[in-house]
């Protein structure tokens, strides 16, 4: 009876190991994983930001068309490109 209790023993032993290891590993994957996160957080923050300046310049462009017409359009200043100069 007590080699069982013994056997017994030395498996849960064992077990507790093999859970502890797996729950390091667990936890050093979480580690990761939430690092991966902060990562994809802070790409998603400066493009939406990027995007946004990119918004702003569209913005004042049109602002400037709408008010000045398209013929004060800065390039067509300096003679424009053809697809300009086909637009007037």
């Amino acid at each position: 009876m007590t080699d069982d209790i013994v056997d017994r023993l030395e498996q849960v032993e064992n077990r507790l190991e093999t859970l502890g290891s797996v729950a390091v590993d667990n936890d050093a994957e979480i580690e990761s994983l939430e690092r991966e996160v902060g990562g994809l957080r802070q790409d998603y923050d400066d493009r939406i930001a990027a995007l946004e300046r990119e918004l702003e310049q569209v913005s004042q462009s049109l602002a400037f068309v709408a008010n000045h017409g398209w013929v004060d359009w800065p390039s067509r200043r300096n003679g424009g490109n053809a697809r300009d100069r086909a637009m007037t």
